[in-house]
């Protein structure tokens, strides 16, 4: 290990660490909430209404639109793939389709790594590095 067991190499946390943590939070992520559980073929469009407030489409003709982009990355993905930031209230299946795509993912390439991040978590991870690296 080039850090010799401390975490850091020259101030920045290892790769061996990062890949730790990585691990650790896909273990988590799976505990939580089990990613077998969660595919496109799971994902229902019976749960949005079918009824427009007449300002475009339905919620069901926009999911329906979102879980075809979803598919469309997952089978696409590559590592030159862009990041993707869901957001919206709890309860419309972000984190099921994120799953989804992660499990189309692993499934094309077991070696593939998949992160999962909330938009909080990801907001305080760029903080401490600014903070850290004082580079601001």
């Amino acid at each position: 290990r080039k850090c010799g067991d401390t975490g850091s190499v020259d101030g920045r946390m290892c790769s061996c660490l990062k890949g730790l943590l990585r691990q650790e939070s896909y273990r988590r992520l799976n505990e939580s909430s089990p990613l077998t559980l969660s595919g496109f073929e799971q994902f229902s469009l019976r749960y949005y209404p079918e009824q427009s407030d007449g300002n475009g489409p339905s919620p069901r003709e926009h999911m329906a639109g979102v879980l075809d982009k979803c598919r469309q990355y997952a089978r696409q993905f590559s590592v030159r793939s862009p990041s993707l930031l869901f957001q919206g209230r709890t309860g419309l299946g972000k984190t099921h389709l994120l799953h989804a795509i992660g499990n189309q993912v692993k499934a094309s390439d077991p070696y593939k790594k998949i992160a999962y991040i909330s938009s909080e978590n990801f907001v305080e991870g760029v903080y401490q590095s600014i903070k850290n690296n004082k580079n601001y």
